[in-house]
């Protein structure tokens, strides 16, 4: 679930940006060490986020391991500083230590309905993405970075069955077209090509076994109608016959009278 899972933890957290009381801070991966969340005296009194995929499970058939339901374990953690600061319109809005569970909830009820509901283009491309929702999970935890300060956490796990991988060596089609151009629209090109890359020219598969990936047929049946080759060089390219020799023995046996 190489490229689904990346794209999965991308997309939800482009949904949830400027959408929950955590606003911009909303990173692709575990944050570690924590004091990241909260860098600079801008960042100090308000939420963070770190999405990430735990776990994968993919259904199969024979040694096709990409072509099943992608299940995917997502973490969503939602980081409380000791305290928070909201201000809005004129009014300014304190938390401390004390109220961090009530924050924390109100973040994460923040959290479930941007992924349910909006029209934004990555609340759209993650509809598409994700075909159902199985089930979710929530619990509170206390994080302790090196300086000891306890950081109270909510940490939402979200069992997810998503789309299949994307065809090997296929043109960029429905969420991968989608996902591209959202990225290049948003001046994320160097990104976009990794995908696209990742997608139409795999690395280190020669031609011959593109076609038969798209074909998804077993390297028997891809031999019967004649399209695997008989060699190949280091590379796994196709060797150039260029003359055949027969070893023909023939015997004749005597007439059976």
């Amino acid at each position: 679930m190489a490229l689904v899972g990346q794209a999965l933890v991308m997309v939800i957290a482009r949904a949830l940006a400027q959408r929950t009381w955590a606003e911009g801070r909303v990173y692709e991966q575990p944050v570690n060490p924590l004091n990241q969340a909260f860098r600079n005296n801008q960042d100090i009194g308000k939420p963070a986020i770190a999405i990430y995929v735990e776990t994968t499970d993919t259904e199969s058939w024979g040694m096709e391991l990409s072509h099943g339901v992608q299940k995917a374990t997502t973490k969503i953690v939602v980081y409380c500083p000791p305290k928070i600061k909201f201000v809005a319109g004129t009014d300014t809005v304190e938390f401390d230590s004390n109220s961090a569970g009530l924050v924390l909830r109100l973040v994460q009820r923040q959290v479930l309905a941007a992924l349910q509901y909006g029209d934004t283009p990555w609340v759209s491309l993650l509809r598409r993405l994700v075909a159902k929702s199985t089930g979710y999970k929530s619990r509170f935890l206390l994080i302790e970075p090196e300086d000891g300060v306890r950081i109270p956490s909510v940490e939402i796990s979200l069992d997810l069955e998503c789309v299949p991988e994307p065809a090997i060596g296929r043109p960029l089609n429905g969420p991968w077209l989608q996902l591209d151009g959202l990225l290049r629209a948003e001046e994320e090109d160097a990104v976009a090509d990794f995908f696209k890359a990742a997608i139409i020219e795999p690395q280190g598969l020669p031609e011959w076994a593109i076609v038969q990936s798209n074909l998804n047929v077993s390297d028997a049946a891809y031999l019967a109608m004649g399209l695997k080759p008989l060699a190949v060089d280091d590379d796994g390219e196709a060797v150039v016959l260029e003359d055949v020799g027969l070893d023909i023995q023939v015997e004749i046996a005597p007439p059976v009278l």
